[in-house]
Order: C-alpha cells, then sequence, then structure tokens
C-alpha cells in the first residue's frame, strides 16, 4: 500500500511539474533572478522538520525568489544520509509551486550515490540536477570530464557546481567549454569561485550558451550587471 501511494504522489508531481522535463538551455534561461540556496530544516532528533520546510518556502515563494538550489552547501548536503536527501527532495517538489526552478545538488565523494540521487530526482520530476567536480580525493581535468559525461548520461538536466574553495578543483571556463561540447544534456554552471574575472569570463563566452548564476554573495549587484542569468544567494 505504501509503494502504491508513493507512486501516486510521485505520479502528482510528475505531472504538476511536467514543464521541467528536458529542459533546454532556452527553457532555463526563462528563469532570471535570484535562487535561494535553500537551508535544510531539521528537528533535535534529526528528523525532517515539515512545518518549518513549508513555511520557509511558502516566505520565500511570496518574497519573489524564481527558484531554490536544493542540498547544497547551505544546505548541508554531503553531510546528509542519502535516504534523508531523497525525502527531503520529495517535501521540497512538494510544497514548491510548479513554476518555480528547482535545483537538485546530488553532489557526493561516491559517483554511485550520486548516480542513485539523479535517478530519484528524476523519479519526483526534479531533472535539473547539480554537482561538483569530485572531491576528497585529487583528480585530473580528464577525470572530471568522465565524471560528467557519466553524470550526462542520466536522465537529466544537468549543471556544473563550480566550487573550488570546497573541492580542491577549478572547473575552469577552458574545462567547462570541453563538458559542454561533449554533454549535450548541460545547462548551465553555479560558480562559487568568488572571482569577478571569472564572473565576467563566463557570461562573456557562455551567456548565449548555458545558464550562468553566480553564487558569491559579495557579486549580487556585479552578477546582474555583467548580464549572468540568476545568482544564488546563501
Amino acid at each position: 500500500m505504501r509503494v502504491l501511494y508513493q507512486s501516486l504522489r510521485y505520479y502528482k508531481l510528475n505531472r504538476d511539474r511536467g514543464k521541467v522535463f528536458k529542459m533546454s538551455v532556452n527553457d532555463v534561461k526563462k528563469y532570471k533572478g535570484i535562487i535561494t540556496a535553500l537551508i535544510t530544516p531539521i528537528n533535535r532528533d534529526l528528523s525532517i522538520n515539515s512545518d518549518s520546510l513549508r513555511t520557509l518556502i511558502d516566505l520565500q515563494v511570496e518574497s519573489g525568489i524564481i527558484g531554490f538550489f536544493v542540498l547544497g552547501t547551505y544546505g548541508e548536503g554531503v553531510a546528509i544520509h542519502p535516504e534523508k536527501r531523497k525525502r527531503f527532495l520529495e517535501k521540497v517538489a512538494e510544497y514548491s509551486p510548479s513554476n518555480i526552478l528547482l535545483i537538485n545538488n546530488v553532489s557526493s565523494t561516491s559517483l554511485e550515490t550520486s548516480l542513485e540521487l539523479v535517478k530519484h530526482s528524476a523519479d519526483v520530476g526534479v531533472h535539473n540536477v547539480a554537482s561538483l567536480p569530485p572531491f576528497y580525493y585529487k583528480v585530473t581535468a580528464k577525470e572530471v570530464r568522465e565524471f560528467y559525461r557519466e553524470l550526462a548520461r542520466q536522465d537529466c538536466n544537468l549543471f556544473i557546481y563550480n566550487n573550488p574553495g570546497k573541492t580542491g578543483f577549478d572547473v575552469t571556463p577552458r574545462i567547462l567549454d570541453e563538458i559542454a561540447r561533449e554533454n549535450p544534456s548541460l545547462v548551465g554552471i553555479k560558480d562559487s569561485s568568488g572571482r569577478l574575472d571569472r564572473l565576467i569570463e563566463l557570461t562573456e563566452r557562455f551567456i548565449n550558451r548555458l545558464y550562468v548564476a553566480i553564487a558569491s554573495d559579495s557579486f549580487i549587484l556585479d552578477a546582474f550587471l555583467y548580464g549572468a542569468d540568476a545568482h544564488i544567494c546563501g
């Protein structure tokens, strides 16, 4: 019975969020403005605080945000058990209006876990997923390209999450260009490099090819002055 209930619930979510399926870059580019790096409200017993989450989502939607970046750095995604990440995403998808852009961070030290999270995200109707490059273990640019190639094979619209301060690897514009040419399902980048010169180069080189979202709060004004599609605020 529980499996049937979940299947019906996911069907409804997929139906309501149907327009996020197979988004092209142009589809994503319709979302211009502020995306919130959504926090993950939890109770003292580490369960998800559903009431606080619903209140938080309602408040921010009413305030005019265009989307949520789910389970990212501010949402502590990589520190949360994968099963709890799944349950949290389900609630975010349920509580969010269908006109809100949802990007689910599937980053993990395990490729297998990331792939599992991508599949679940699609099942819930959230086909926009983001991932950091592999971290903790040192990797080469070739290995990073192979990693994103594997993610891009899945049923998703892929965003690269570049945060070199956390991962020790910088997805440079040259590497981004190589990944984009190899993977048509790559639709955008969230750049947290904190570099103004990088912001300028990304908007100059990729604004007509990819969704460019900047994620360093000190660059909110600069992001829009130089033509970025969105700023992901913490």
